[in-house]
């Protein structure tokens, strides 16, 4: 397991959860196993983005949040500020907030829809695409293989194409709400 953080306490945490996941025990539970995947998918995601944040994003002048904004924009191409919140699962504001300060720094343009001025496009500028595809070389060549380095070439492929089939997956709504646990004060 690779840590982000050198600290000794943060770290045992970090094992001790590994452990109690089951994931180090060659006959985990089924049923536990089953319940660790969302769990341990959300802490994969954190500590990566923590890494990109602190190692890439902060010493670039970025913030995450402005990170993954280009990001979505250099594989998804220009789209509408509303399509950025969608696809980051973010509100408008927030989009709205990143999208002044990328403008700002010269990352990106928002220029009239052509067939409807009042809609904008948002869009990468030469600086942008510079800054992403940086991004792209430090991370395939210093990071990646830092973070994959205890998975085989085809543990590696197993792993990508499971990730791509749960995040193309999307879970029918509740039917019902979870109900309050702790009570109001």
């Amino acid at each position: 397991m690779v840590f982000v953080t050198q600290d000794p306490a943060a770290r045992r945490h970090d094992e001790r959860l590994t452990a109690a996941s089951g994931f180090d025990l060659p006959d985990a539970d089924p049923h536990l196993a089953s319940a660790s995947v969302g769990y341990n998918l959300v802490r994969v995601a954190k500590k990566i983005e923590r890494d990109i944040e602190t190692n890439f994003a902060r010493p670039a002048g970025l913030t995450f949040a402005g990170f993954r904004l280009m990001t979505t924009l250099k594989y998804d191409g220009p789209m509408s500020p509303r399509r950025l919140a969608d696809l980051l699962s973010i509100s408008t504001a927030s989009v709205t907030s990143a999208l002044h300060t990328l403008e700002r720094a010269g990352l990106l343009t928002r220029t009239p829809q052509p067939d409807d001025g009042r809609m904008l496009v948002v869009a990468l500028t030469e600086q942008g695409e510079t800054v992403i595809d940086e991004f792209l070389h430090w991370w395939t060549t210093n990071r990646e293989k830092n973070w994959l380095e205890h998975l085989t070439p085809d543990e590696e492929i197993i792993l990508a194409r499971l990730l791509a089939k749960v995040s193309r997956h999307q879970p029918q709504p509740l039917t019902e709400p979870q109900r309050r646990l702790i009570p109001p004060r």
